[in-house]
């Protein structure tokens, strides 16, 4: 579902070079996108849908530029590891389709419910998502075979964290170690058992940076986050934010979750590049790299 975006306030002076703003923030043309170069907006782009005003620190940008490049697409294809036998399957808290999958692998058996996206509808999370690092987001521009890389690095992180798969019940065969397997319970998106991690797939996003993600938008603070989804276990407010926000994205472009762990990224890509133009592309890549290690 695309549908027109809320309205964020922007600064109206040309203070950071590389921010970009959508004309309607800047009382100018409002279908055009402006990019701060040498201290004046100057025309990105003419967007054919809208420009889309995003939250203060994040560069505004055309709703059409959503656009997955093929080698995105096909670096996220591929059967899933636990779909060796699968059925149809209704599971009562997943209101869309779901396969119930029996497989094995290093001599272990395991049964698990899955929701599985298209390579395509993951590809568009991930290009949502990077405007929240800044200075990936104009790769698209600077060096659009680094900015495809960069895609391509994030996808490649989201497969080995769950192979595409949203696991809404049942076992997950993972082999952490290179030597045994290990089948893992899950719930809601979440391992059943755990401790302090608790990742949220299918991008295993951690409770903690979904609550420095919501202090940053101002929905609530990272303690009010924190006492509501629970610091330690599989809590039921934890399990259902999971499962909530993959049955909110899963007929959107948009993926909050998504959104929220490019925005963890970008903490640590932000201390080398502070603004959007600062580094070298090779820089910007670089920087991904050490923020998804």
């Amino acid at each position: 579902v695309d549908t027109a975006p809320p309205s964020y306030s922007q600064p109206g002076a040309c203070k950071k070079e590389g921010a970009e703003a959508c004309g309607a923030s800047l009382e100018t043309d409002p279908a055009n996108l402006y990019v701060c170069k040498t201290g004046k907006w100057k025309v990105l782009q003419t967007c054919s849908k809208w420009c889309e005003s995003m939250p203060d620190g994040v560069p505004d940008r055309c709703r059409d530029d959503l656009i997955v490049p093929g080698s995105l697409e096909t670096a996220l294809d591929g059967q899933p590891y636990v779909e060796q036998s699968c059925v149809d399957f209704t599971h009562p808290d997943w209101p869309f389709a779901a396969k119930k999958c029996s497989y094995a692998l290093g001599g272990i058996k395991a049964s698990v419910v899955t929701a599985t996206l298209s390579a395509k509808k993951v590809g568009k999370w991930i290009v949502d998502a990077a405007v929240f690092s800044p200075a990936v987001w104009a790769l698209r521009y600077r060096d659009p075979a680094a900015y495809k890389k960069c895609l391509k690095m994030i996808a490649q992180a989201v497969l080995g964290q769950s192979s595409r798969i949203f696991p809404i019940e049942g076992g997950v065969l993972e082999n952490m170690t290179g030597q045994q397997w290990v089948n893992y319970p899950f719930y809601h998106g979440v391992t059943d058992g755990c401790t302090s991690g608790c990742y949220c797939r299918i991008n295993s996003l951690h409770r903690t940076e979904w609550c420095a993600y919501e202090n940053f938008l101002g929905t609530k603070t990272y303690n009010e986050c924190i006492a509501k989804v629970g610091s330690t276990g599989l809590t039921k407010a934890w399990g259902n934010r999971c499962l909530s926000n993959h049955v909110n994205a899963w007929q959107s472009w948009e993926n909050a979750h998504f959104r929220a762990k490019m925005y963890t990224y970008n903490q640590q890509i932000q201390v080398a590049c502070k603004t959007a133009v600062v580094c070298s592309p090779s820089e910007v890549v670089a920087a991904l790299a050490g923020a998804l290690n």
